[in-house]
């Protein structure tokens, strides 16, 4: 099973920054999805996801897509997924 992640952003946000980062750091594939000039989008995908606040980052693998949340989120995840515990 081959999991990616997809990390809604806006430029201007540091929480969107250091969420990219640790991606790159933990050398997983993702994609960057830049909002800053559709609100209509991020707002659906934050209905879809019920996450409020940039970034979302998900998980895709290949049959699911699931929330991870924001960058705090996101370390705590990556921290588990170094630990063997997800």
């Amino acid at each position: 099973m081959s999991k990616r992640y997809s990390v809604y952003v806006e430029t201007h946000c540091r929480f969107c920054k250091k969420a990219v980062a640790l991606l790159e750091e933990s050398k997983l594939p993702f994609i960057v999805v830049v909002t800053d000039k559709n609100e209509e989008f991020l707002n659906e995908i934050k209905q879809q996801t019920g996450h409020k606040t940039v970034p979302i980052i998900l998980e895709h693998d290949d049959n699911n897509v699931r929330l991870i949340g924001g960058s705090d989120n996101l370390e705590q995840y990556l921290t588990e997924l170094k630990n063997g515990s997800n």
